[in-house]
């Protein structure tokens, strides 16, 4: 976990009681504090400045509307909110895709996987971020559109120039090799 996450799940921590009070100051410091941070994972999610900046308020919005729904036993305040970010952000997706039928498959994809922070602030033991870093860049691709973002098999298979089949046994190889390393982590004697 990087050191800004750690500030980032202290500051939320601390801000929590507060924001449970409804402490005017505290819903700004709130505002304040995951503005940047969210903005920033959002456009690794969403392409059109102002998409992002519509799904950070959004999430910010329904975040402090849904507070009591948080439990701070189960995760940070930041994994939580990186939660429905990734939520809205899939739902965002969809809409768009509908809306303009386009989706960049670059290069990119692959480096938004491999710099996304979002499986380490809310999964402490496994590390989903390096375990996708390993996967082969087209795996990894179809991986970050099925799972991520939501897209069914057919959708990935024109946009990246295979078939659907080919696409689904990415996915499968993906999920097998995913699944192998996550038992190692858990099991490293193999038992």
């Amino acid at each position: 976990m990087s050191s800004r996450t750690q500030e980032l799940n202290a500051l939320g921590a601390a801000l929590l009681p507060r924001l449970r009070r409804g402490e005017e100051q505290a819903f700004a410091d709130f505002y304040t504090v995951f503005l940047g941070p969210l903005t920033s994972i959002g456009r690794r999610l969403l392409q059109r400045e102002e998409d992002v900046e519509d799904l950070v308020h959004e999430v910010l919005v329904e975040a402090v509307s849904t507070l009591d729904s948080f439990d701070e036993q189960r995760g940070t305040l930041l994994g939580w909110l990186v939660g429905i970010l990734r939520h809205r952000a899939i739902d965002r997706a969809r809409i768009l895709r509908r809306r303009y039928r386009e989706v960049v498959v670059t290069r990119e994809l692959s480096d938004a996987i491999e710099q996304e922070d979002l499986a380490a602030s809310v999964q402490d033991r496994v590390d989903i971020q390096e375990l996708l870093r390993e996967l082969p860049e087209r795996e990894r691709d179809v991986v970050y559109l099925h799972y991520f973002l939501g897209y069914p098999y057919s959708d990935i298979a024109e946009r990246i120039g295979i078939s659907p089949e080919s696409a689904r046994q990415y996915a499968s190889r993906a999920r097998d090799q995913l699944r192998e390393r996550i038992t190692e982590q858990f099991d490293p004697s193999g038992c």
